[in-house]
């Protein structure tokens, strides 16, 4: 997740596309993404509080996507910081031993 406090023009990428959904009693709410895509990378516009009803405190307002209607962010939950896309890979990959690289040269 990211920080609310995550600064105009940084640039996340989104690591939940996934919808929620949520049943009120009389009202069944099935929400859309408007094209928001995992693996994407994404430019902050702003963060801003979220209204109520929201499943986060705070939403990102996204440069790529405007959104219809009065709920323009989406739950920064859904995004991480783009710089630290990467550290999966790196965490899969085998720890290279410092002693066992010497012995080799």
């Amino acid at each position: 997740m990211i920080s609310p406090f995550t600064k105009s023009g940084t640039e996340v990428v989104c690591v939940n596309d996934e919808l929620w959904r949520y049943t009120i009693p009389g009202f069944n709410y099935r929400g859309s993404l408007d094209g928001l895509t995992k693996g994407s990378v994404y430019t902050v516009s702003q963060i801003v509080k979220a209204g109520e009803g929201s499943y986060s405190d705070h939403e990102i307002i996204l440069r790529e996507i405007r959104r219809p209607g009065e709920r323009q962010g989406f739950a920064i939950e859904r995004f991480r910081y783009l710089d630290l896309a990467g550290l999966d890979a790196l965490l899969t990959q085998s720890i290279i031993n410092p002693l066992e690289h010497e012995q080799t040269r």
